[in-house]
């Protein structure tokens, strides 16, 4: 369990819904463009603006503070490949009734796809174990006594 009512890979399928549909305009979102480095009483130096689509096909939210926080200022976009500078602190979402609406049609959709992906995984990886176990004529190897 995550500590929020489901389990680690429940809260992963949300971050990556949230970051999927973004990207592709389902929801928008504003944030304050540079203001990683500054406390929260200085907010109003940096603008709420609209978070551009293409921020998110390469960022993420930054999951800890998304999932630990209270404080929606500390809620921010993450991409260690660019400048912090470049990233948006202070999360909003443009239209709650989208939000809403987003949230009891397209975000069931996502429900369960990490937990299919890591079973698929595992599967895989037992596959190849047993693939290993197995001598090159086709017999299985004697247990180890």
């Amino acid at each position: 369990m995550d500590g929020h009512g489901g389990s680690s890979l429940e809260s992963l399928d949300l971050i990556a819904a949230l970051v999927q549909s973004g990207a592709d305009e389902s929801l928008a979102f504003d944030g304050r463009l540079g203001a990683h480095s500054f406390q929260e009483h200085m907010k109003t130096d940096f603008p709420l603006v609209p978070i551009p689509p293409k921020h998110f096909q390469t960022t993420k939210f930054d999951v800890p503070m998304l999932f630990d926080g209270t404080i929606n200022y500390n809620i921010s976009t993450y991409d260690p490949s660019i400048r912090r500078e470049d990233t948006y602190r202070d999360i909003h979402l443009h239209d709650k009734e989208a939000a809403l609406q987003w949230l009891e049609r397209i975000a069931p959709e996502y429900r369960g796809q990490r937990q299919a992906l890591e079973e698929k995984r595992q599967l895989e990886a037992v596959k190849l174990i047993q693939s290993v176990e197995t001598n090159v004529s086709g017999f299985p190897k004697p247990p180890v006594q």
